[in-house]
């Protein structure tokens, strides 16, 4: 296969391309898409099935909350709907984003902008596989500011970053992930 995907990996997007590169066994390419009421052949399509679990799965605290930093809806998708699943997931990356700051303030007191760059960049695919829009721009802007070695930006970028790995992980603390 010669072809290319950007993170975060959404599940329409990896179907179509793998259906782009493999041979053509099946009449039409399967897609997730949502499936209607009065279709029965879900349980024996697992991708239509997990795009039904998208569109018909009760909802929760988090799923329902639209004022926080993540975009639980787009998250549910990327998960295949599987609310437990997308809960996991942002347990770890609470975990991670903690161990990522304390890594990145040690690389700006040692002026070291590689290692700011790397370490910005992994945090940028993290936040955006949660899809933690705000977390994901700052890191991003970190990464570019560090791969620059412009070190009068770096700790304003700094604070953003850790402004938003607050606001991640106080609102994954509200609603108990």
């Amino acid at each position: 296969m010669d072809d290319y995907m950007s993170k975060p990996i959404e599940p329409d997007q990896l179907v179509a391309m793998l259906n782009k590169h493999l041979p053509n066994e099946s009449p039409e390419p399967k897609a997730l898409s949502p499936v209607s009421a009065g279709d029965d052949d879900r349980a024996s399509d697992p991708v239509r099935a997990a795009s039904a679990a998208t569109t018909m799965a009760q909802p929760v605290s988090w799923q329902c909350a639209t004022d926080g930093p993540f975009d639980f809806a787009s998250l549910l998708v990327r998960c295949m709907g599987k609310q437990d699943f997308a809960e996991r997931i942002l347990h770890a990356f609470k975990g991670k984003v903690l161990k990522e700051l304390d890594a990145l303030e040690g690389h700006v007191r040692a002026a070291d902008a590689q290692k700011i760059a790397f370490v910005a960049h992994g945090l940028k695919g993290s936040a955006a596989n949660v899809s933690a829009k705000g977390l994901h721009q700052a890191a991003a802007e970190l990464e570019q500011v560090a791969k620059a070695a412009d070190f009068g930006r770096v700790e304003a970028c700094l604070e953003a970053v850790r402004r938003e790995i607050r606001s991640c992980v106080d609102y994954l603390s509200k609603v108990s992930i």
